[in-house]
């Protein structure tokens, strides 16, 4: 059953020392400021933006053998995948891996895929760990539908949905949910399980 998740996971404390006055501000990572990932870079230093963005409260679930995800269009203008991730509700890491990827709508085909490692070794950014792409070389086409997905083989590691602060990648509109259970691994599912702003579960980094 999916319990209410209160934690502010996403507070950042930014220290700053100027001629010996020291300064401490508290921000939120969903506000509008620059999150360092865990090579100490910036997301906004590359030009990319995370497919989706939300912050606490939410509500989680832990069910198993299920695949989570949305699905999204693009924008007038192409974008290339730079990074597959799964949410990390704790930030400590995940307990399994977990394959990500993105389905064409129509088509229900695979157009890349990756697999998010166990532990703290995908760089952490926002809430999710993320595997590089980018070698892939996978270009989304203008006004055509997506679906990300991710599985789940136990409920080790939770999803959110019910967020809070949602938004959007400017280059993408979201469309809606989809899930589908007893999955078997990473496979396509376009059914929407009727909750606006969920499964999450999966997420990507965008580039153009």
């Amino acid at each position: 059953m999916p319990v209410h998740n209160n934690r502010p996971l996403f507070s950042i404390l930014l220290f700053g020392c100027f001629s010996g006055l020291v300064g401490c501000l508290p921000t939120r990572a969903n506000e509008d400021i620059s999150i360092e990932d865990s090579d100490g870079d910036t997301a906004d230093s590359f030009g990319e933006q995370a497919a989706v963005s939300f912050a606490a409260p939410w509500t989680e679930d832990g069910a198993a053998d299920d695949v989570v995800g949305f699905r999204f269009t693009v924008g007038d203008s192409a974008l290339e995948v730079a990074a597959l991730g799964f949410f990390d509700a704790e930030a400590d890491g995940l307990g399994e891996a977990h394959p990500v990827g993105v389905f064409g709508w129509e088509s229900a085909e695979s157009v890349l895929s990756a697999t998010v490692p166990a532990g703290e070794d995908a760089d952490y950014q926002d809430g999710f760990r993320y595997v590089d792409v980018s070698g892939q070389a996978v270009t989304l086409e203008p006004n055509t539908s997506y679906i990300a997905l991710g599985y789940r083989p136990s409920g080790v590691d939770v999803i959110a949905y019910a967020v809070s602060d949602f938004s959007v990648s400017d280059w993408i509109s979201y469309e809606q949910n989809v899930a589908a259970n007893e999955a078997g691994g990473l496979v396509y599912a376009d059914e929407n399980f009727g909750t606006d702003t969920g499964w999450f579960g999966p997420n990507l980094l965008l580039s153009r």
